[in-house]
C-alpha cells in the first residue's frame, strides 16, 4: 500500500478539521437529547453557519457550545444570545483562524466576552508508521454487555462526576451507530482507559480518550492511537483529525503519531463563566 502524504493545510481544509470537531460534539449531544424524555433539555441550533448547542438543564459550559461561527455570523448574535438566555445558561464560543475577522472579535467584546484559552486542532492521514501498539496492553471495541463499565471507566479517566449526562443510554446508542466506535484499553483483565473515533465522510475523529490516573504512563494512550489508527485505515479514511490542549501531553503523543498542528483556535467567554 502506498503511504499516504498528509495534504497541505488549506481554508477549506481547514473548515473540514472543524467541522469534524463539531459533528463529533452534536453528535454526542444529540444521543444524550435521545434519553427519555430528554432529561437533559439538549437543543441544537443552526445559526448561518453556525452549530449552538444547548443544555438546557445542565450547566456544564463545556455542553454548552457554538461551532463554526464566523464573520457572516454576526448578524445572528443576537439570536445566539438570546438563545442561550432563554434557558439562562453561560455558553463558550469556538472560533477557528479561518473564520476570525476583526468584527466579529469586536462584536463579542461588546457583549461582554473575551479570549479565555486556545485549543489546538490536529489533522494527519491513516499511517502506522509512527504509532505501534504497547506491550501487555490490548485496545478492544467496547460491547453491549461492557456499556456500563465503559461509562465508570469514562468518568473516572476524565475524573467528573458520574451523573455527567452521558450514560448508558446514550453510549448504547453511540455503539449502535455504524459512524461511531467506542473503545476500552485492557491491561489483562483490568480496564484502565477508554476512546471514541467517529468517522464521517472519510474523515476520521479522534474523539475523547482518558486513562484511569493510577494507569496513567503506561502507554494506553499510545495503545488506543494504535487501535483508532488502525481501524481508520480499515475504514479507508482519508484524514484523521483530533483536537486537544495546546502543548499538552496529548499534543506530544498526537504529534508523535504522525498529526500536525492545522491551527490553534481561541476560546471565548465571559470572564465570569
Amino acid at each position: 500500500m502506498n503511504k499516504q502524504t498528509i495534504p497541505l493545510l488549506t481554508s477549506e481544509l481547514a473548515d473540514l478539521i472543524e467541522k469534524s470537531d463539531c459533528d463529533v460534539m452534536k453528535g454526542r449531544m444529540e444521543y444524550i437529547g435521545r434519553h427519555q424524555g430528554n432529561p437533559y433539555g439538549v437543543e441544537i441550533r443552526q445559526f448561518g453557519r453556525a452549530t449552538a448547542m444547548l443544555a438546557h438543564k445542565f450547566p456544564v459550559i463545556d455542553f454548552n457550545r457554538v461551532y463554526g461561527i464566523g464573520h457572516e455570523e454576526i448578524e445572528h448574535l443576537d439570536e445566539i444570545f438570546a438563545f442561550f438566555a432563554s434557558a439562562n445558561r453561560e455558553f463558550m464560543i469556538d472560533i477557528a483562524p479561518q473564520r476570525m475577522s476583526t468584527e466579529l472579535l469586536q462584536a463579542l467584546t461588546q457583549r461582554g466576552f473575551l479570549q479565555t484559552g486556545f485549543h489546538t486542532a490536529m489533522y494527519g492521514v491513516p499511517d502506522l508508521s509512527h504509532v505501534h501498539p504497547v506491550d501487555g496492553l490490548e485496545v478492544r471495541r467496547v460491547q453491549k454487555e461492557e456499556v456500563e463499565l465503559y461509562g465508570r471507566i469514562f468518568t473516572s479517566s476524565l475524573e467528573i462526576p458520574d451523573d455527567i449526562p452521558e450514560r448508558k443510554e446514550s453510549n448504547l446508542l453511540l455503539l449502535e451507530d455504524p459512524h461511531w466506535t467506542l473503545y476500552l484499553c485492557w491491561q489483562g483483565e483490568t480496564p484502565i482507559g477508554f476512546t471514541i473515533m467517529q468517522i464521517v465522510d472519510g474523515v476520521a475523529g479522534f474523539a475523547l480518550a482518558g486513562t484511569v490516573p493510577e494507569y496513567r504512563n503506561r502507554g494506553a494512550q499510545t495503545a488506543m492511537l494504535h487501535q483508532r489508527m488502525v481501524d481508520a485505515l480499515a475504514a479507508d479514511a482519508r484524514l484523521v483529525v483530533a483536537q486537544c490542549e495546546f502543548a499538552s501531553g496529548s499534543q506530544r503523543n498526537l504529534q508523535r503519531a504522525g498529526f500536525q498542528v492545522a491551527y490553534t483556535k481561541s476560546v471565548w467567554k465571559r470572564q465570569e463563566a
